[in-house]
């Protein structure tokens, strides 16, 4: 990876100036003549989120700028950017679908106070700022005991999964709006899951930089990101199942895919262990 010159720099920077206006200008055009319906347009971000990883490993993978050790070490990464995948399809649902099962299913009283349903929104941001240092001291005190990258992402998986297998609990037997939850199971809910969007991403993006092939450093942190946009598209077309199905079955298909696609990781860590190298 190189620095580009300035009169380079000048020129990528005006094509994605003008990529972004063509775009821009192609999809008025589209919603002009009636084709470009919003869901329409979500289908087509879902395609660019599956396509554009899918490109890019391929790019890395035939580099011929990417070494025989560095490609060995993209194999694992595939490993961990699928993981973030799931557990952020999970984690992005946090303001969609358990938003909108908090606005309509849940009580607003806690401890005899009072709070509008649009307050759970923050709980999520305020279990991680909280929880951030605390795992971290947990890390700096355990040193070389601490467990693998692998595994720590492999538990981030699992407690998302297992955010929304809590929710089949208070949701059983229970359909439409007639019924209240506590909102303790809300809370719980974004605790698990805040612990790990934590204990995930901050190993994900050290593993990125360690594991990334020297000419393409800065685009494999970019790709970690294209996690979150593919797991945003894949999101994108299962909520529109989330009224055809009950909210039992809904959490617990969702949660129970992701709790065994945490142990499949976990189940990978001796293999990730020895390809992952440098990364403890």
């Amino acid at each position: 990876e190189f620095a580009l010159a300035p009169a380079a720099m000048r020129r990528a920077v005006w094509l994605m100036v003008g990529g972004t206006l063509a775009f821009a200008a192609l999809c008025g055009l589209l919603a002009g003549v009636g084709w470009l319906t919003m869901d329409r347009f979500v289908d087509v971000l879902t395609l660019a989120s599956v396509v554009a990883p899918a490109v890019y490993f391929w790019i890395m993978f035939t580099s011929p700028r990417v070494t025989t050790e560095e490609r060995g070490r993209l194999r694992p990464y595939i490993v961990l950017f699928l993981a973030s995948v799931v557990f952020n399809f999970i984690l992005f649902q946090a303001y969609s679908t358990m938003m909108l099962l908090a606005s309509t299913n849940a009580d607003t009283t806690i401890l005899g106070f009072d709070f509008p349903s649009s307050w759970y929104a923050s709980a999520l941001g305020a279990f991680e700022v909280a929880l951030a240092p605390a795992v971290a001291a947990v890390w700096v005190r355990m040193g070389r005991r601490q467990p693998h990258a692998s595994n720590k992402i492999a538990l981030g998986v699992i407690l998302g999964g297992l955010s929304f297998l809590l929710m089949v609990i208070p949701t059983a037997g229970h359909e439409g709006t007639d019924y209240r939850m506590a909102a303790w199971w809300i809370v719980g809910s974004y605790l698990l899951l805040g612990l790990g969007d934590v204990l995930l991403e901050t190993s994900g993006l050290s593993a990125s930089s360690k594991l990334a092939p020297k000419a393409f450093s800065s685009q494999t942190m970019a790709l970690w990101f294209l996690s979150l946009a593919l797991a945003n598209g894949i999101q994108a077309q299962v909520v529109k199942i989330y009224d055809d199905v009950s909210h039992p079955v809904y959490f617990g298909v969702n949660g129970g895919i992701a709790v065994v696609l945490g142990l499949v990781v976990v189940a990978l860590a001796p293999w990730l262990r020895r390809t992952m190298h440098p990364v403890h």
